[in-house]
């Protein structure tokens, strides 16, 4: 059963059409594409596990992350109060709030880093070398990476046969609040009397 993200986020994998050289208009009155035909390019058709490891060669993939977990926020706060001479009272609080674990949504598909900050790498990097993907059976030719030669930084990605891999719902960010959330108050009052 395929489930969606607000599902509990459960693992699932998903593809999409998108608008494929998408023109929203010719003459800005009459529309390019019509519902009658909104993908005039055609449609991704889903493979199943039929493809196995090959499935979405070629196309941008994001998956679940299978470690994830629910966000958490942490409140505090703190007062105290102290009589001064002259009737007057002196009032300290500090109010704080944290949130950890924030979803984020990653690409898992960088260049190395040892390759970044390195201008002597930028000619290598960007050397078109042959394609060795090019051809390939299951490899769609309308992919951006099916082509006879490739840069040279896309074959050293982490996965090259992919557009694109994120990694959805990572728990990995944290924020503490400034500004109005993160107080410190100190008051003082005089009673007239």
């Amino acid at each position: 059963m395929a489930s969606s993200p607000s599902d509990d986020h459960a693992p699932f994998f998903r593809l999409t059409t998108g608008w494929r050289s998408y023109v929203a208009t010719t003459d800005n009155i009459t529309p390019a594409n019509y519902l009658s035909n909104p993908f005039p390019s055609g449609v991704v058709a889903p493979s199943g596990s039929s493809l196995g490891l090959a499935t979405a060669l070629g196309q941008s993939v994001s998956f679940n992350d299978p470690s994830h977990s629910q966000p958490r926020d942490v409140e505090w706060s703190v007062s105290t109060e102290y009589q001064l001479p002259w009737s007057t009272l002196l009032s300290v609080a500090y109010v704080g709030q944290k949130e950890s674990r924030i979803e984020e949504n990653k690409s898992i598909n960088g260049l190395p880093i040892q390759y970044y900050n390195n201008l002597s790498e930028s000619a290598y990097l960007n050397t078109k070398v042959t394609n060795p993907m090019y051809g390939a059976a299951l490899l769609p030719t309308s992919s951006s990476i099916a082509t006879p030669t490739i840069l040279q930084s896309t074959l050293l990605l982490p996965y090259p046969e992919f557009t694109g891999v994120t990694d959805d719902y990572a728990s990995v960010g944290s924020q503490l609040y400034p500004g109005s959330c993160n107080l410190l108050l100190a008051l003082t009052s005089r009673r007239n009397s």
